[in-house]
């Protein structure tokens, strides 16, 4: 698993993109946008979001914005196998 801490300036935008592995999307500074199969989501302050791996989507900042990026390893099983 990756941890990082993005920064992105107002208007800046990651380009479409897919990953091999799931991510999440953390906002902890600012606003930004992450368009994903057709869906757009705005996340504010402390909002997360989960994108499934290779599923395109990309990142817009509506402010200087700030996120925590985490990215599980490729072909790491998914976590709802915990429940059973």
């Amino acid at each position: 698993m990756k941890v990082l801490v993005v920064s992105m300036a107002k208007g800046s935008r990651w380009t479409e993109h897919k990953t091999p592995a799931r991510v999440t999307i953390q906002t902890l500074r600012g606003a930004i946008r992450v368009r994903t199969i057709g869906q757009t989501f705005d996340l504010t302050e402390q909002r997360l979001l989960a994108v499934e791996s290779n599923v395109s989507h990309d990142v817009e900042a509506l402010e200087d914005s700030s996120f925590l990026l985490t990215v599980a390893k490729p072909n790491m099983p998914p976590m709802d196998h915990l429940d059973k």
